[in-house]
């Protein structure tokens, strides 16, 4: 079973993100859905389906830390924003981190969120070689990089707290991408 952890978004597309998760998730994979509303509209409409916690502008770092302190799970995913899943995407993530101390993240495509469809993004395709040089995915496979996309990442709860967790110093996004 698996905790997912979402954070900040306008409260449309996190519903939308939670719909996509539950039709495309076998439902017996999820424990979980935590909602972390990082002040991003503290207005307390309900979401379905998951808990939401909020927190004043802590910073996603911290927001994602808080959430993985209270997920009842032994796996976490961690999406950073709007996100469109593939069907059955969740059990070669989960795949990947078993029994094991690493991260897994999928390619991300860009995601239009007014169409809800995914956009044509050269960026998808590249990823960081140790000597934090971009290397083109498509070319060849790295199995270990330094630096992950944060949108979407799968980690053992255990491995994650004996990491230490986020730098809860990271105020902005996109710094626990490294």
């Amino acid at each position: 079973m698996v905790s997912v952890i979402i954070y900040n978004s306008d409260p449309r597309n996190i519903k939308r993100t939670i719909a996509d998760l539950i039709d495309k998730t076998p439902m017996s994979l999820i424990d979980e859905i935590i909602v972390c509303d990082d002040d991003v509209d503290n207005s307390g409409d309900e979401i379905p389906h998951a808990e939401r916690i909020y927190s004043d502008r802590i910073g996603r770092a911290r927001a994602w830390n808080a959430a993985a302190e209270r997920a009842k799970s032994s796996e976490l995913i961690f999406l950073g924003g709007p996100t469109k899943f593939g069907q059955d995407w969740l059990p070669p993530l989960l795949k990947e981190i078993k029994g094991e101390n690493r991260l897994a993240s999928p390619v991300i495509h860009t995601l239009d969120v007014n169409l809800w469809a995914s956009e044509d993004n050269r960026w998808e395709r590249f990823g960081w070689r140790w000597d934090l040089e971009l290397y083109n995915r498509s070319s060849f496979q790295v199995p270990e990089t330094p630096a992950i996309s944060s949108y979407c990442f799968a980690v053992t709860k255990d491995w994650f707290f004996s990491l230490g967790k986020f730098d809860s110093g990271m105020h902005g996004g996109y710094g626990e991408d490294v």
